[in-house]
Order: structure tokens, then sequence, then C-alpha cells
């Protein structure tokens, strides 16, 4: 009999995309004859205060190392979060394996700007210095770090230059997110009690300042003076400070009835309750919700560079740039709204064939495949 080798996963929950991409791996990994996967999970930081993100980062480290202590030898070290990633670097030197470091994005705080003072002004740069360090050490370390997309290669480069990277995209779960007829998209819109007749634009995603929401407000406005049978949903998965203040914004333009909040949709419901699926999130690695919303046959419109290769495979209508005017970007949207019926079909259909290449089962293989070659 063979002895299976090691597989040490370590990963934080409830972190949005990031938590469900390594669940899904983590699912098929362990189908692998010949590796023992073993899991360990730690809840991410809940707050920014100093003395809360500093006792995290300490927290995190020990509760990982302790984890690895624990185990008579490890094989593969896998982490997606760089406290793990330290506890990595001393299980390696001290017994050595594989260190491998999926990295998801950045979690490096943002530099002190001009809306930091004083003694907070301090501590911001504290924090960004350390974490920025903290990641560049785990990099040198790394034998393989692993990324979602060729952006994601891209924007690495300006924080570290690990020996060798490689990158594995997301996947999609296909028998989950799929088609379905003009008709139960109808039956569903009145479960929600929204207009059969609107054009319906969908947001998806956690409420803060780098899904750049306001924008996707902006940009909404711009259309409803064109168009007044619209609706916006923005979706997302709990309140927070932030929800408040886009509460306020709709109020204050006066669109409160037709900018719609739901909370904790469930996921394919809320793809198949839009006409198109928007996003101008400042910071992607490979959105999630794009591939979701392709596979659910709705159309997806992006202004991150990530997702430009596969929406420009599509159709180039379905990306814009960054910098855009909102009244642009307004445009565009109402140029996806407006297509005929049949070029609108091809696209999806387009769309959800390119979406069968994106399975959990193939993206899975093609990561085992990158880390056994470490062999």
């Amino acid at each position: 009999m063979v002895k299976k080798k090691v597989f040490f996963s370590c990963s934080e929950t409830q972190s949005g995309g990031e938590s469900i991409a390594t669940q899904h791996f983590l699912k098929y990994i362990q189908r692998q004859q010949t590796l023992k996967v073993i899991q360990n999970w730690y809840s991410p930081q809940a707050t920014s205060d100093t003395i809360s993100f500093f006792t995290w980062i300490i927290q995190s480290f020990f509760f990982f190392l302790k984890k690895s202590l624990q185990q008579p030898k490890i094989d593969y070290f896998y982490t997606t979060t760089y406290t793990a990633g330290l506890a990595g670097i001393v299980y390696k030197k001290v017994f050595g394996c594989k260190l491998v470091f999926h990295y998801h994005g950045s979690r490096i705080p943002e530099k002190p700007g001009f809306q930091h003072r004083g003694l907070t002004k301090i501590t911001q740069f504290i924090k960004y210095q350390l974490v920025l360090n903290l990641h560049k050490a785990i990099f040198r370390s790394c034998d393989l770090t692993l990324v979602p997309s060729p952006q994601s290669k891209l924007d690495l480069q300006d924080i570290a230059k690990p020996p060798l990277i490689k990158v594995v995209e997301n996947g999609v779960n296909l028998e989950q997110f799929h088609t379905i007829s003009v008709a139960e998209s109808q039956l569903l819109r009145q479960k929600y009690s929204l207009s059969l007749k609107a054009k319906v634009l969908v947001f998806i995603g956690r409420m803060n300042k780098e899904k750049n929401i306001e924008k996707v407000i902006e940009v909404y406005k711009q259309i409803y003076i064109a168009n007044k049978n619209t609706l916006l949903l923005l979706a997302y998965p709990k309140k927070n400070q932030y929800f408040f203040q886009l509460k306020d914004l709709a109020l204050s333009i006066g669109l409160q009835k037709n900018i719609i909040f739901l909370e904790n949709t469930p996921p394919p419901e809320i793809y198949w309750l839009a006409d198109l699926v928007i996003s101008f999130s400042k910071k992607e690695t490979l959105s999630m919700v794009m591939l979701e919303a392709l596979t659910c046959g709705r159309l997806f419109f992006s202004t991150h560079q990530s997702t430009k290769i596969i929406l420009e495979s599509i159709s180039p209508l379905l990306y814009g740039k960054e910098t855009q005017s909102v009244n642009a970007l307004a445009n565009s949207v109402e140029q996806l709204f407006d297509l005929p019926s049949r070029q609108k079909q091809a696209l999806t259909k387009n769309a959800v064939h390119l979406m069968q290449n994106y399975s959990w089962q193939k993206k899975s293989d093609l990561l085992m495949k990158e880390i056994l070659t470490l062999e």
C-alpha cells in the first residue's frame, strides 16, 4: 500500500470568493488517492482598529503553527492567507515541506493618505509596512505561488517577484449555476415582486468601498434618466455601516424605490433576476460573480482588467475601461440593454459554452498538476 502524502491546507472562513474557491478546490483535491488532506480554517480579521489588527495576526499565526506542529509530517503546506504562510515558513525551515501560497488578492492595508491624521497616520504606516514585508518574506520562501488570473500575476510584480508563479483560474459550480427558461425567470420576478417588463441591472458582492458601489449607483442614475422602466438590485451578504451610506445615497437622489437592496438572496436566483450583471470593483482577481453570471446565461459588464480577456472573447461590448466617465459607462450599459434579441441570445450562448471549461473539477486538476510537479 502506497503511503499517502499529507496536503496541509490553511485558509480563512467567510472571506467571500476566496473561501468559496478554497472549499471547491479542496473538495476535488480530497479525491486524490495519493493525498491525505487536512483542512484548517481560522476566522478572518473582523475589525481594523490597531490593537485588534495586531492581535489577530499573532493569534492566527500561532493557530496555524500549532496545527502544523501537531502533524508528524507535512509534504505540501498549502495556504491562502499570509498568517498561515508565516507558519509555513517556520515549518519548512525546521522539518522541510513544499510551501504553496494560493494568492487570491492583496490583504495589505492601504498606504497612509490624506484621510489619515496624527497617530492614525503613524499606525496605518506601521500596518502597511508590516504586512507588506510579511508578504514579501512569504513569496521569497514559497516553492510555488498560485494566482487566479494573468492580471493578478502582473499586479503581484508590484509587491514581490516569487521564484515560481503559475496561473490557475477560479471555477464555477456547473450543477448549481445554469440557465433557466424565460417562463421560469418571469415566475422568479413575480416571487420578488419585480416588474416583468423592467430592465434589471444587478450588482452582487460585499458592501465595501473596494467594490465601488457608489459608481454603480451613479451609472444607474444616468440610465434611469434615459429609461424610467429600470431597476437596480444590490445583492449583499450582510449589512454594515457602508450599507447605510448607500441607502442614504439612494434616498438623496430620489431613487430609493428603484434601487432595491437584497440580503442573502440564494446565489442562482439573483442572477436569474437580472438582464445584466455589473461590476466596477477597484480590486479584483478573477471575479467569481462574472463566471457564475455567464454560466447562468446572463451578460456581465465590468471595468476591471482581470475580466478583460474572458469578456472580450465573448464580446468587446462587455468590457469598459476604468477611466471612462459615468456617462460613457451608462451608454455602454444601455447599449447592452437594447441589444436585438437574436444578438443577445448568441452572446449568452457563447458565454455558457465558454464556461463549461471552468468547472471546479478541471481547475482543481490543473492546480494539483502544478503542485505535484514540485517533486
